[in-house]
């Protein structure tokens, strides 16, 4: 964007809100097609955002347990909250972890029989791992994983190893991704010997959990060459392992003919017959965001 379109971006509020599809991903990635009717939670407060969904559990009802980076403009940090959804698309919301650092992207990841979330929180310089208890909804501290920052890290387990992705913290956040493996979920992680294994605004920063269908790995990234998380990139990953790492273009999820939310999209996750995304609407408020930034300015 040029200078006029930075500014004048800046008058508008920007809200984040989850979207539950049902679908197949298996179907998505066999047609190349991203053409489905979405549920957009209903937001009363414009100043609330819903983002980075990740699916706990869903019910072929449409009931699901949803875990979102939850952020009301002026807080100042993000918080991780459960969503229960109901198949009507009404829903309950909880915090489930506030650590008084700014959360985001709440991972979720099984693993013999546990189910674990690695939220974002680059801006505290590391990566923890903790686990999510169902009975409770409440996500608990489990074990510091790296003590350096990592931008929406993603946790796979392949060949019969733990791989750790995500992208460099700002400037670079957008465009260097790295990979970290271990032989154990807990660590100790070592870097991938051909760090930054990609550099490119297209594509690179993480977009949601790995996928695998027909036996082909795919990981869902941003592409932010438009605008800040305009387009979902889905990647084929073409080859992993301790020494190299390469991926390449498979298809795009564009988010101009979603209904509402639908000035980007840039996360995507699935599970049994069911996808969820997040969509932004953006809100033309001159006053009120002229108000937020005078008060910065006065703090």
């Amino acid at each position: 964007m040029n200078l006029f379109h930075k500014l004048h971006d800046k008058l508008f509020l920007k809200q984040w809100n989850v979207g539950v599809i049902k679908g197949d991903i298996a179907e998505m990635i066999r047609s190349k097609k991203f053409n489905y009717e979405v549920k957009w939670l209903h937001l009363s407060d414009k100043k609330q955002f819903f983002a980075d969904p990740f699916i706990v559990h869903a019910n072929k009802d449409g009931s699901l347990l949803i875990l979102v980076e939850d952020f009301t403009d002026g807080d100042g940090y993000g918080k991780i909250s459960v969503i229960e959804r109901r198949p009507d698309n009404a829903y309950d919301i909880s915090i489930a972890l506030d650590t008084k650092d700014h959360l985001s992207y709440p991972q979720v990841f099984e693993h013999e029989g546990r189910i674990f979330v690695i939220p974002e929180s680059a801006s505290a310089h590391k990566v923890d791992c903790y686990e999510f208890d169902p009975a409770t909804k409440k996500i608990s501290f489990v074990q510091n994983l790296a003590d350096f920052p990592l931008v929406d890290a993603t946790m796979l387990k392949y060949h019969g190893k733990y791989w750790l992705f995500g992208t460099l913290p700002k400037p670079e956040d957008l465009t260097s991704l790295v990979i970290y493996h271990a032989d154990n979920l807990f660590g100790p992680y070592k870097p991938h010997s051909r760090n930054t294994v990609k550099y490119s605004i297209s594509g690179t920063r993480p977009a949601g959990a790995f996928f695998e269908v027909d036996g082909n790995l795919y990981r869902p990234a941003q592409n932010c060459s438009e605008y800040y998380g305009k387009t979902i990139v889905i990647n084929k990953v073409e080859k992993l392992d301790e020494h190299e790492y390469s991926e390449s273009f498979f298809m795009e999820i564009r988010p101009e003919k979603l209904q509402d939310y639908n000035f980007c999209v840039h996360t995507l996750n699935a599970k049994n017959g069911f996808i969820i995304i997040d969509g932004l609407k953006r809100h033309f408020m001159p006053a009120y965001k002229l108000g937020s930034f005078i008060r910065k300015l006065s703090t």
